[in-house]
């Protein structure tokens, strides 16, 4: 559950407020309501876990980057 709720949360708003192009969610962002809903109903929590992991690589690598600046 806890897994569910972060990955909607991150469809919905990017931490940065400035998504990069390859950003995992970004795919989900562009989708319709109903899109959205099928793409994700079957997703399970290995799965959700698996692009959260992807989303936390990104935001290291995006804080490393402007910590160097």
């Amino acid at each position: 559950m806890k897994y569910t709720a972060r990955f909607y949360e991150l469809i919905l708003d990017c931490p940065f407020n400035d998504p990069v192009d390859d950003c995992i969610f970004q795919i989900y962002r562009k989708m319709t309501l109903s899109e959205l809903i099928n793409a994700t109903r079957n997703l399970d929590t290995i799965d959700k876990k698996a692009i959260l992991d992807k989303h936390d690589e990104c935001v290291r690598k995006r804080t490393l980057k402007k910590k160097a600046s």
